[in-house]
């Protein structure tokens, strides 16, 4: 703490004033002092214009503005939440409670919180209460302890215990408490400043406007670099390695976990039940499994600038495109009947590889990715079923690839016919099978001039309770010997593969 504080006593010395707040920040978040976050009150704010437009439009602007912030930046926004949440319908503020709530911790936003707590309590009490729980200080206790009176809110008595909690033994040295209260008064007189066209935050917009030009990326590197900033060594070597097809590095490793926060920026304190599987390449975000729930606040996620670098997106329950994913390629976890909106709201994506939750009955409306080239769908028919009712489908007619996945094992093979599978149009090289309940057995079959090969490897068993279907393995077996040659997985259950005549 002591020498975050000294980084900002120097910062504000030297007139750099959003350096001295976000050291002032850092050092606050080591030590959560009253004294610090008092001190954190006095520094200026950046000028920001109010809410304005549609409910839709307000809540957008919000989201991407608190993305962007710097730590001058944050009393203007929360001003402008505070309106909102008088005016506007829970559900338009979701997605910015949300953002705080993933957000690193702020004294100045925990006690704006526990202000507005009254209001956002009553319309909001899971969004509002994450975002208390996560900015709360040592100030707010009497407010919190207010609130357990009159409400006898749980979750505001939580709080106050993990508030109570934080505090406990938190002590500052009489000298370092006259520094503090001395910047604090030193700050009062700075004027903040107008953002710098030449800064690392500009630098990073354009990487995040367009993160399929290298030429944003090498400059923001660069520049990174010439700063020892570690965020650019790791985009040096994430690169080389890009380049090279060589192994992570220890240092590559022991980077990632240094600036990971750095990466994710305003979601960096993002939960598992948020945000979980995340993949960095090249030094950003590009791949992620989202677990949130509700469309609107999907779209609100990923709307966020740090996410603009995806190319691999899973979702697990609701799911939503946003236009600043320009780079992404693989969508999966789809359900079908949301399908057509989805491509509706983002037509302009140029997205190769799609799987859904769903059947055939659901493809309409992708002719508008004229880059898809992999498609796979849940299938409940027997497979030569299938391919026939989807040979004619105009949307097949430019794949390369197509899968069906959790195909009951006892219908997959069920009266197979090769004539059926040869039907697929001629421009589907692969088709990949995954049967279930009684044989978690994946099926990769690939076109050649004078017939098909299959490769078999194994899933992870869905149903531990379902014993091994013998007519699913003895139809699968028989398809095998057909095939024009048969492979297995190293890994395959020996005993199964012999069943299925490997």
């Amino acid at each position: 703490m002591v020498k975050a504080l000294a980084a900002s006593e120097a910062a504000l010395a030297a007139g750099d004033v959003e350096g001295a707040a976000r050291a002032l920040l850092l050092a606050w978040r080591e030590v959560p002092h009253a004294d610090l976050a008092d001190a954190l009150d006095r520094f200026p704010s950046r000028p920001a214009e109010p809410p304005s437009g549609t409910s839709t439009e307000q809540l957008n602007a919000w989201v991407q503005r608190f993305a962007r912030a710097g730590p001058l930046d944050v009393p203007p926004l929360l001003d402008a939440l505070e309106v909102m949440l008088k005016a506007l319908k829970p559900r338009f503020t979701r997605p910015c409670l949300d953002a705080l709530a993933v957000a690193v911790a702020d004294p100045r936003v925990g006690a704006r919180l526990a202000k507005l707590a009254p209001i956002g309590e009553r319309a909001l009490s899971g969004p509002f209460n994450a975002a208390l729980w996560r900015h709360a200080s040592m100030r707010e206790l009497e407010k919190l302890k207010a609130l357990v009176a009159a409400t006898g809110n749980g979750k505001f008595k939580q709080i106050r215990f993990t508030v109570e909690k934080r505090a406990s033994g938190l002590v500052l040295e009489p000298e370092v408490r006259v520094r503090v209260r001395e910047l604090g008064a030193a700050a009062v007189n700075m004027a903040a400043p107008a953002a710098s066209s030449q800064s690392g935050a500009s630098l990073l917009e354009r990487v995040w406007a367009a993160p399929d030009d290298p030429m944003a990326r090498e400059v923001f590197r660069d520049w990174l670099l010439e700063r020892g900033d570690p965020w650019g060594e790791l985009m040096a070597l994430q690169e080389h390695r890009v380049r090279t097809g060589g192994e992570e590095t220890p240092r590559e490793r022991a980077l990632l976990r240094k600036v990971r926060p750095q990466i994710l920026g305003s979601l960096a304190g993002a939960k598992g039940k948020v945000l979980s599987e995340l993949q960095f390449e090249r030094g950003f975000v590009v791949g992620a499994t989202v677990m949130r729930k509700g469309v609107t606040r999907v779209a609100a996620l990923l709307s966020r600038p740090e996410l603009s670098t995806l190319e691999r997106v899973r979702f697990v329950q609701d799911a939503a495109l946003t236009p600043n994913l320009h780079v992404l390629r693989e969508v999966h976890g789809v359900h079908g009947e949301t399908l057509g909106a989805l491509v509706k709201k983002a037509p302009e994506l140029k997205v190769e590889v799609l799987s859904m939750v769903g059947g055939p009955g659901f493809l309409e409306g992708l002719e508008v990715w004229p880059t898809l080239a992999e498609l796979s769908l849940t299938a409940s028919d027997r497979l030569s079923e299938l391919f026939r009712s989807v040979r004619a489908l105009e949307v097949l007619q430019r794949l390369t690839a197509f899968g069906a996945r959790g195909v009951y094992a006892r219908l997959a093979f069920d009266r197979w016919s090769w004539e059926a599978l040869d039907g697929l149009p001629a421009g589907i090289q692969r088709v990949t099978v995954e049967t279930m309940w009684g044989l978690d057995v994946r099926f990769v079959f690939e076109r050649a001039s004078d017939g098909w090969s299959v490769h078999v490897s194994s899933l992870p068993v869905r149903n531990a309770g379902v014993p091994l279907d013998v007519g699913a393995v003895k139809a699968a077996a028989t398809v095998l010997r057909e095939a024009k040659a048969a492979t297995f997985d190293a890994a395959f259950p020996a005993e199964l593969r012999t069943a299925l005549g490997g």
